[in-house]
């Protein structure tokens, strides 16, 4: 799941809509946001990267003292929603403030799944555990 938000607006982007939904802003991104060409990389790099990295860093060190899997369902559950409200919005600078709160959001999924693994897992299982993550 995590991977699929990350992704999704690589997807939505690229999505064209066929008959009776072609060039409909409901079904079509590039239609909705006309300026997404100029934005997208923005998008999908600086704004949600740098949130990211900044946030995982902090993720990191929260891990050890928070009940992991209680704030890892939070997390999903957050970013989810971001991801959510931008089918909703019309508007760039809204689509622009989910991409870093969901980018803030991700970024707490690999601490915290790799320190529940730890958890779990004795040390000669971690590596296959990971690997599936």
């Amino acid at each position: 799941m995590v991977h699929w938000h990350r992704k999704v607006l690589n997807y939505a982007y690229g999505y064209t809509g066929i008959g009776a939904t072609a060039n409909n802003p409901i079904y079509e991104i590039a239609t909705a946001y006309p300026k997404l060409d100029s934005w997208y990389g923005l998008l999908q790099g600086l704004i949600y990267t740098l949130p990211y990295a900044s946030a995982g860093l902090i993720a990191g060190k929260m891990s050890d003292n928070v009940n992991r899997s209680l704030v890892l369902g939070a997390v999903v559950i957050l970013a989810s929603l971001t991801i959510g409200i931008t089918g909703f919005v019309d508007s760039f600078a809204v689509l622009a403030l989910m991409r870093i709160f969901h980018g803030m959001l991700n970024s707490a999924t690999n601490p915290l799944s790799f320190s529940i693994i730890s958890d779990y897992f004795p040390p000669s299982r971690r590596a296959t555990a990971n690997s599936i993550i």
